[in-house]
């Protein structure tokens, strides 16, 4: 009966070991693909369209308050 209970135990840890070595793969993978060159220059390119839209909100808004004055 122990030896039943202790392999039941061992087979569960190494289940476990099994699913947290994938998980940790997974997050691995997650994190290359989040953090690459392609990811970076997507953000970066979206930063670039940011600042440009920003930058046009901002003179439209200097220019009506000229205008007001």
């Amino acid at each position: 009966m122990k030896n039943k209970i202790a392999k039941n135990k061992s087979n569960e840890r190494k289940e476990d070991d099994k699913l947290k070595n994938k998980n940790e793969t997974a997050s691995t993978s997650n994190l290359w693909q989040q953090y690459s060159p392609m990811a970076w220059s997507e953000m970066y390119n979206e930063y670039i369209n940011y600042t440009r839209r920003m930058t046009e909100i901002y003179n439209k808004y200097t220019k009506s308050s000229q205008r007001m004055t």
